[in-house]
């Protein structure tokens, strides 16, 4: 099932990206090298046709953590009897054994956290709010860099998660670790990094936004607007002062929503947006795979990192992309009614269905290469 990389790699122009896509074959355990869309996957298990993906879980509170300072050195050990601590990829939510920790900025800046073990256990660290909020991640072998910029007198949280799933988990050898930190706060005025984003319609994060605008409010770069890239359904600022900035996002039909972002994160941040009005009747679902040429019957084969859009409608412009698993996509919070759906990745055909929304709705394409 060597099917991440690439499509990855096609769906974004930011190395940071590919980093994400290597962590994400190192969790599941498939081989890297797929050709962008062009090689389905054949998975054992077909996903229901009626019941849509479930969203991914947000972050939980945090609990049992240990204090640290910045400048120190911790040692720990990741341990069968730890507790399972969640956090976000480029395109999903995952968990494993962790140990948590609290670190208090001193002063404004970008704190480094270099984490080593050895063995061929693979780690990732992962940056949160005290809360548990995500904000940036790291992996997956030694020695393991993450930096973050940090506010004076803010606590955050690391977290050092265990990746993967040998046979026996949650059973594991342990894995001894060191985390340094260090912070920078002598920063060059003229230092910059960029800000992804992912805009939502629903708060079950199955509707991208494509029509939103983001507009940097306040900085040397206020007014500033993201480009839009349809290929990663993602938003980007480049050329940012590092740190934070105050980002308001707009859409038509939306209430307006501001977020404080930080600048240089690997992860795109994830914003939902709330309608301004509710639709009328959206207790409809509309669910499918994009599945390479051939019978319907039978063991299949499903395209993954296909972009699936709705083109009219109340919904128009609303897409998702076919999941890492099953090649499969689901919007939720659909009124019903007749919409058009279109499917196209870099090497398939485009190909768009007329479909009547009404209750839990199936709708399947069936692909042809270029």
């Amino acid at each position: 099932m060597g099917v991440i990389s690439e499509v990855m790699a096609t769906r974004a122009r930011d190395n940071t990206v590919v980093r994400m896509c290597v962590l994400l074959c190192l969790i599941s355990f498939w081989a890297c090298g797929h050709d962008g869309g062009g090689t389905p996957v054949s998975p054992t298990p077909q996903p229901s046709a009626t019941t849509p993906a479930p969203p991914v879980p947000p972050s939980p509170q945090p609990s049992g953590s240990r204090s640290i300072r910045v400048g120190e050195t911790v040692s720990g050990t990741i341990t069968p009897q730890d507790a399972s601590c969640l956090f976000t990829t480029v395109d999903g939510g995952w968990q494993g054994l962790c140990d948590a920790f609290e670190i208090t900025a001193p002063d404004s800046g970008v704190l480094t956290a270099t984490v080593r073990w050895s063995g061929d256990s693979s780690l990732a660290i992962s940056f949160k709010t005290v809360v548990g909020g995500q904000i940036d991640l790291e992996c997956c072998r030694p020695p393991m860099v993450a930096r973050m910029p940090v506010e004076a007198g803010t606590t955050y949280r690391i977290e050092v998660t265990y990746v993967g799933r040998p046979p026996a988990y949650p059973q594991v050898p342990p894995v001894d670790y060191t985390i340094e930190t260090a912070l920078a706060t002598d920063l060059d005025a003229q230092s910059s990094g960029s800000v992804q984003a992912i805009v939502f319609g629903d708060r079950a994060r199955t509707q991208r936004l494509s029509n939103a605008r983001l507009q940097v409010l306040d900085g040397r770069k206020a007014g500033t607007v993201a480009s839009f890239d349809p290929t990663s359904g993602f938003y980007v600022f480049d050329n940012l002062p590092a740190g934070y900035v105050q980002v308001l996002v707009t859409a038509d039909g939306f209430a307006s929503l501001t977020e404080r972002l930080p600048v240089g994160a690997s992860v795109p941040r994830e914003l939902v947006l709330e309608r301004s009005a509710p639709l009328p009747d959206a207790t409809n679902s509309l669910t499918g795979l994009a599945l390479a040429s051939g019978s319907p019957s039978g063991p299949y084969s499903a395209y993954i990192g296909v972009k699936v859009e709705i083109v009219d409608g109340p919904l128009a412009g609303v897409f998702t992309f076919t999941d890492e698993f099953f090649g499969g996509y689901s919007f939720s919070g659909l009124p019903a009614g007749e919409i058009h759906v279109r499917a196209s990745a870099e090497r398939l055909q485009t190909q768009t269905l007329g479909v009547v929304i009404s209750g839990n709705t199936r709708l399947d394409f069936y692909m042809q290469p270029k």
